[in-house]
């Protein structure tokens, strides 16, 4: 169940305003740009009108709305709300209306949602910049919507959304609320987006699985079949041959040098001096030992490496205790 909040003061802050109200006529505004040849900037009145609230002294909450999807609900998410609130200099002189827009509308429009319409709007709700949730959000604000909720500015960030309902003339989802200067304008958060939690989720996929199933999911809660299987195992042993060969290359380093000690003390300029028998008896076992040691460890190193490689041969072999389980449930 998804409860909001409302202003019980908010009707008569209004009516006690209602003359001094601060929004510009749209028309007029077109008119004085026309006549001193400027060209009509479809912002400059939504500025000139947020200016106008931010110096508004006469105590009125102007109810400021700021539209959706919220999926993910994240720190970009936050920071936009928090925007919207602080917008007119005092969190107090605005009360902040958060639109979700729903599943059907959502999937029509930009694609499938990770968390259901009720999930988001209760998300929405917990978060201490918003003072009501509006479940019903259209896709594109009409003025119905405007004065169902007496909405006074609509927050987003300015650049063009593009409008794929195709309800919007000029293709931006926010076209008209900017002509009626009712825009009020937030910074984007870069760097972090729900379409960026997604991807990193993609990226990782096979990761994340293997983590569900660790902790007691099972494949059917996960949607993953014998296919998934297959390709985990030969990722899992392409992973123990990278690993193999590098044990094998470091093996093979460490012979090579234990052999270049052991040979040394054969050259001919050294077995011309004096302690050279003394040396020899000294040092010959403790290296010939590790020659033989590092031997060992290349020809260990060499063998895993060459029974990883060959298990690709045949990599269903990982599945035939998983697929013989499955044909007994059967």
């Amino acid at each position: 169940m998804i409860t909001t909040t409302s202003n019980s003061n908010d009707d008569a802050n209004r009516a006690a305003t209602a003359e001094s109200d601060h929004v510009v006529p749209t028309d007029q505004k077109d008119d004085d740009d026309n006549k001193q040849g400027k060209p009509f900037d479809s912002l400059d009145l939504s500025r000139s009108n947020v200016q106008a609230a931010q110096l508004d002294k006469s105590g009125r909450v102007f109810r400021v709305y700021c539209d959706g999807i919220f999926d993910l609900f994240h720190v970009a998410h936050m920071k936009m709300l928090q925007q919207a609130k602080n917008a007119l200099s005092n969190p107090d002189k605005v009360y902040l209306i958060v639109g979700v827009c729903g599943d059907d509308i959502t999937q029509q429009h930009k694609g499938k949602t990770v968390m259901s319409h009720e999930i988001r709007c209760e998300s929405c709700l917990h978060c201490k910049w918003v003072d009501e949730v509006a479940p019903d959000a259209p896709w594109v604000i009409d003025e119905a919507f405007l004065a169902k909720y007496r909405i006074d500015f609509v927050a987003h960030d300015a650049l063009p959304y593009a409008d794929t309902s195709g309800q919007s003339a000029d293709g931006d989802v926010y076209s008209y609320i900017k002509r009626r200067g009712m825009f009020l304008e937030t910074k984007r958060t870069e760097g972090i987006s729900t379409s960026d939690i997604i991807a990193s989720i993609i990226r990782d996929y096979d990761a994340l699985v293997q983590r569900n199933l660790s902790r007691g999911f099972t494949k059917q809660e996960l949607n993953v079949g014998r296919t998934w299987q297959v390709r985990q195992a030969a990722h899992e042993k392409e992973k123990k041959v990278r690993l193999a060969l590098l044990d094998t290359q470091r093996d093979a380093r460490e012979l090579t040098r234990n052999a270049r000690a052991f040979l040394r003390p054969f050259n001919p300029e050294m077995m011309r001096r004096k302690n050279v028998m003394q040396h020899l008896r000294k040092e010959l076992p403790v290296q010939a030992e590790g020659v033989l040691h590092h031997a060992w460890g290349l020809a260990r190193s060499l063998t895993h490496l060459a029974g990883y490689s060959l298990s690709f041969i045949n990599p269903f072999a990982y599945c035939k205790i998983c697929c013989t389980r499955d044909r007994k449930r059967r």
